[in-house]
């Protein structure tokens, strides 16, 4: 008997466990986007072309997958935190920093909402960023 109310209980535990998970990991929305020029995300260099982009929300982190649309180039990225805006985004759009000629995703929007996603400058950006900063500065000096 104590043996059947034991695997009961179990079993009663994980459904919850299950059902809770599913609540939590959802997947927000599934965007479409043209990027028009060769961009870095993260640490990959991906050419233009057309991707879809899915933010898999978590209750502890979300997570974004782009792939083109040709299926030559996937990735996933983990590490995003919160921007907020003042007003909310009219449509979805991907926000890059551009220094010189190259590009690198610095945020995603979904539309209608005042919170985005940004992801963390890589080393490689940083150290482009700096050197572009110090150009320019060289630049006014002249």
């Amino acid at each position: 008997m104590k043996n059947q109310i034991a695997k009961i209980f179990v079993i009663i535990s994980l459904t919850v466990a299950c059902a809770v998970t599913a609540a939590h990991a959802r997947s927000v929305k599934t965007l479409k986007f043209h990027i028009p020029f060769n961009a870095t995300v993260g640490k990959t260099s991906l050419p233009s072309g057309d991707y879809t982009v899915r933010v898999l929300d978590n209750s502890a982190s979300k997570t974004v997958v782009m792939k083109s649309d040709d299926g030559q180039h996937k990735l996933a990225i983990g590490f995003l935190l919160p921007v907020n805006s003042r007003e909310s985004s009219a449509k979805a759009k991907l926000v890059f920093n551009r220094y010189g000629n190259q590009y690198f995703l610095s945020q995603i929007w979904e539309s209608g909402r005042e919170t985005g996603q940004e992801l963390t400058k890589t080393k490689a950006e940083r150290e482009i960023a700096k050197s572009s900063q110090m150009a320019k500065s060289s630049q006014k000096r002249e």
